[in-house]
């Protein structure tokens, strides 16, 4: 079972996905800290520094699009939710959850994961 992990942190969701028999193969993030840190905790997982809207998961060749069991990810919610302890701050960050349905298109996963944001079901 092959799994994807988007907007890749530390590797949380990775590990868990890992600990439930998952193979995740694949992991991205545009902010290199977050891929440096995920490598360190995850040696044998592929990984790209790259912006989702970047890359078309449709026709990169790095992109593993068959067998994909499970696609998830905790994209950006710190500005549009109440994450920071506050109200929402800035509508303009929710362009990233949204990038998560490109790759979903792409992958035809069996399984999607995205992190809980209550903030998301307004949209």
């Amino acid at each position: 079972m092959i799994g994807i992990d988007l907007f890749c942190g530390a590797g949380g969701m990775t590990l868990g996905a890992t600990q439930a028999g998952i193979d995740v193969g694949f992991a991205i993030n545009h902010w290199h800290p977050a891929i440096m840190s995920h490598k360190e905790n995850h040696p044998d997982c592929k990984h790209w520094c790259a912006k989702l809207s970047e890359v078309d998961p449709h026709t990169d060749p790095k992109v593993p699009r068959k067998d994909v069991f499970i696609l998830f990810g905790g994209p950006s919610c710190t500005h549009h939710s109440s994450a920071r302890g506050g109200a929402p701050i800035n509508d303009q960050m929710r362009t990233h959850p949204f990038e998560m349905l490109t790759w979903v298109d792409a992958c035809r996963p069996t399984w999607i994961v995205v992190e809980n944001v209550p903030e998301f079901r307004n949209w």
